[in-house]
């Protein structure tokens, strides 16, 4: 196997669709996250490419730059990183490196879908890490349980999903582009929410934050929906509106 490629094995007497697409899923957003984090960007500057062998119940995933500020020598440290970092969460409560919250929920989700009768290991050719239940536990022990509390948290609400139980929407901090999951309640409704879908918004309820800082999620008690550029006043229309001072 190549310095640049990575194997998703399923172990299984038979693979459901269901659990392929599952896991491949949840492989992909752990490398993207690995990946991004190495780089230190917003967007992932590797391309994950699918190399299917007939007959394989295995995902070889060859990987390539596409961002001109990562060579050829940066992808196998990338893959490698993804590998022992899951070794390292299965070994114990430690964060790899480069694994950010988000590549901890992803591998936190891979080890998820584990279960007596359906494995799952990744390998670069060197090393092999399985994710187990072991590895559930470690992760919760990284991230560390959110505290409750009372606030506001700010940002574009771009996201919707009614499928889900607990109906919920997503907003992206204007700065940091982090997302954060907010949940409906009686307060805020369908109506609300549409209202500030593509807009500027502030959200008010119960904000579960990790010991780290980061906001996880808001049960939303209110939403306000900010006024668009073009909604607000112009220089023309608020001229007039101060006294002018008198000469002496």
């Amino acid at each position: 196997m190549a310095v640049n490629e990575l194997e998703l094995r399923l172990d299984a007497r038979e693979v459901a669709l269901s659990q392929l697409v599952s896991a491949a899923s949840v492989f992909a957003a752990l490398l993207r996250e690995v990946a991004k984090e190495y780089a230190g960007m917003d967007r992932d500057p590797i391309s994950w490419i699918v190399d299917v062998k007939p007959g394989s119940v295995a995902l070889p995933v060859k990987a390539r730059p596409r961002d001109e500020s990562l060579s050829e020598k940066d992808v196998p440290k990338i893959v490698n990183a993804v590998v022992t970092g899951l070794r390292t969460l299965d070994d114990a409560p430690k964060r790899p490196p480069f694994f950010n919250n988000k590549a901890l929920v992803e591998a936190k989700a891979l080890a998820n879908l584990v279960t007596d009768e359906f494995h799952i290991a990744v390998n670069n050719g060197q090393l092999s890490a399985e994710a187990t239940k072991r590895l559930m536990t470690h992760v919760d022990e990284v991230m560390g349980n959110p505290r409750d509390s009372i606030g506001t948290v700010e940002g574009r609400l771009e996201a919707l999903d009614l499928h889900s139980k607990p109906r919920r929407f997503a907003i992206f901090d204007v700065l940091t582009d982090k997302r954060v999951e907010c949940f409906f309640t009686s307060h805020v409704t369908l109506d609300d929410v549409l209202r500030g879908v593509g807009r500027r918004v502030a959200v008010t309820g119960i904000i579960k934050t990790r010991p780290d800082g980061e906001r996880v999620s808001v049960e939303a008690r209110e939403l306000r929906v900010f006024p668009a550029e073009e909604e607000l006043p112009s220089p023309d229309d608020v001229r007039g509106i101060l006294p002018r001072s008198e000469s002496a």
